[in-house]
């Protein structure tokens, strides 16, 4: 280990024990949501709704004048406080409100407001009023489940994306994707979709189909049932009603954690890794959160996502070590964050549009605190949108 690793190790393991009483203690999260340059927190007790990462299409919704800059540490957005779930894309936002709502802001030029129009919006647009149970967002399209299971994704379609049924290559309004039942799980990744029907048991993926994305020979998963769906850039990963963890696609750099880098469309069983609660995949890398409270992570490691102190792809699941008692795990890009039973947020992996939200710019190795501030918010200048 490096003496520069243990250092930092010790200073997260001091942060732990620092008596409350000689200092004030600093907010805490109840919920948080992670995308490939911005992220976004709901604080404990106070409920408002803090932001931070690349905001030069406004897609944080500050409450302070930041229309081009990154935000390097949390600040106050408008996201109201009572929003069920945020996603994140390259420029845009969504969020599904308590009513069912579902609103998006930030670039539109490939329809991902889903508004009907092509212009950018720093204000909220409405994308459905009412009905909506879950969002997922990609690159540059979003879906959404709406009444009775349905399914519903817009923007961009040029690999066919949004539908297999829809020819152009842009789609500004929801459209309804026809599946066999009601949707049970879904995910969105860069260029394809991925859904799982509950009746009848079913498994079906879209878009681009290079590197296997789009599985093959699904139905000894789809009679194992799914539970969750979770989709990198060219790989898809499913956690199914025995725990077990399923991926499939691209394995360049181990992200389908069989021990190989051979790609496959036929879903592979990830070694290791039993009794899973979640998984959650990032661009390449792909983690899992275990019954323990413990967290196991596979794939790319080239800005140190599986926070292992090497930049060493793994094909097999690591562990991520000095972390337990974890609630949720956030993946997104290159960038990877847990949030733990106490409420601290801690984030690690590629940093270059401030997304770990510890004040820097700089890649971090073991998982840092995100620096909910009792003071002033710090804004600085942007150098480019991604």
């Amino acid at each position: 280990m490096s003496a520069r690793r243990a250092l930092l190790l010790a200073l997260v393991a001091i942060s732990f024990v620092v008596p409350a009483c000689k200092r004030k203690t600093p907010p805490v999260a109840e919920a948080a949501w992670l995308g490939p340059t911005h992220a976004c927190a709901r604080i404990k007790v106070a409920g408002d709704v803090r932001c931070w990462g690349a905001n030069g299409d406004g897609e944080l919704w500050l409450d302070v004048p930041a229309p081009s800059a990154s935000q390097l540490v949390p600040a106050p957005s408008l996201v109201p406080r009572d929003v069920r779930a945020l996603g994140f894309g390259l420029g845009f936002s969504c969020a599904l409100e308590a009513s069912g709502r579902v609103r998006c802001w930030g670039v539109n030029d490939e329809g991902q407001l889903g508004d009907g129009a092509s212009a950018p919006s720093r204000v909220p647009r409405d994308v459905a009023a009412s009905g909506v149970s879950a969002i997922a967002v990609g690159a540059r399209h979003a879906c959404l489940v709406a009444e009775a299971g349905a399914l519903r994704c817009w923007g961009a379609n040029g690999a066919r994306e949004v539908s297999p049924a829809e020819p152009e290559p842009r789609v500004r309004r929801p459209l309804r994707v026809e599946l066999p039942g009601p949707v049970r799980a879904f995910a969105v990744g860069d260029a394809h979709t991925c859904a799982a029907t509950s009746e009848p048991r079913t498994l079906t993926c879209w878009g681009e189909s290079a590197k296997g994305r789009l599985g093959e020979h699904t139905d000894e998963l789809t009679k194992a049932g799914i539970t969750q769906l979770t989709a990198g850039a060219a790989h898809t990963c499913a956690l199914t009603d025995a725990a077990r963890v399923y991926c499939w696609g691209a394995n360049d750099v181990g992200q389908l954690g069989d021990g190989t880098r051979v790609d496959s469309a036929r879903p592979v069983l990830v070694a290791r890794v039993d009794g899973a609660t979640a998984v959650r995949a990032g661009r390449a890398h792909t983690c899992a959160l275990l019954r323990s409270g413990t967290v196991a992570c596979w794939g790319a490691n080239d800005a140190h996502q599986l926070a292992d102190g090497t930049t060493t792809p793994r094909g097999e699941p690591v562990p991520l070590h000095g972390i337990v008692s974890v609630r949720e795990i956030l993946l997104a890009g290159d960038a990877s964050c847990v949030l733990l039973a106490d409420g601290q947020l801690r984030c690690w992996g590629k940093n270059d549009r401030g997304q770990l939200g510890d004040g820097s710019t700089t890649p971090h190795d073991v998982p840092m605190p995100v620096r909910f501030s009792l003071g002033a918010p710090r804004v600085v200048a942007s150098a480019g949108r991604y």
